[in-house]
């Protein structure tokens, strides 16, 4: 994926490791529910995060990889 936009209302949460691995960080619940108050509707985030809000459609994700083509569907 080269040179286009991430989807409207989608926002990626999560720390990208030096292989490529996509990690928790401290507070996803609050980040994404301020992000939903803002007006996503799509959160790309890692696995077994926790506090996603109503209304927010959670696409897990291990590796950016995975981030990549759950940003093209």
């Amino acid at each position: 994926m080269r040179d286009q936009p991430v989807p409207a209302g989608t926002v990626l949460l999560g720390e990208v490791g030096l292989a490529g691995e996509v990690r928790r960080v401290v507070g996803a619940g609050r980040r994404l529910a301020e992000a939903n108050r803002l007006g996503f509707d799509r959160g790309v985030v890692p696995r077994d995060v926790e506090g996603v809000p109503k209304g927010m459609k959670k696409f897990e994700v291990s590796n950016v990889a995975q981030a990549l083509s759950t940003l093209t569907r």
